[in-house]
């Protein structure tokens, strides 16, 4: 789709209108917006086809990312928040606060 005409190729035709002396100066400038238009749209539609491609890249991966997390989150996997402290239920606050 981006490939029908290249860049480089619009720049020459920017070029030869510059360097025309079979048209007016009022052809001229119109011919040269349009090549510039075209080097504008061919560059947006490069970027959005970029764009796409990362959206789709991010679609495939999205299950298996969701799968970890839920994974992660899952009531199983979380730790007891008392689980790797070296305390005591009765141990002291001062006590305590020296573990952090």
């Amino acid at each position: 789709m981006v490939g029908l005409i290249t860049s480089k190729a619009l720049e020459s035709k920017i070029t030869e209108a510059q360097a025309a002396t079979d048209r007016t100066e009022e052809a001229k400038t119109q011919l040269i917006e349009l090549y510039r238009k075209a080097l504008s749209n061919r560059q947006a539609a490069k970027d959005s086809a970029a764009a796409a491609a990362r959206f789709r890249r991010t679609a495939e991966l999205a299950p298996v990312e969701i799968q970890a997390i839920r994974a992660a989150l899952s009531p199983d996997a979380q730790a007891e928040p008392l689980d790797g402290l070296d305390a005591a239920a009765d141990t002291p606050l001062p006590e305590l606060e020296q573990l952090f």
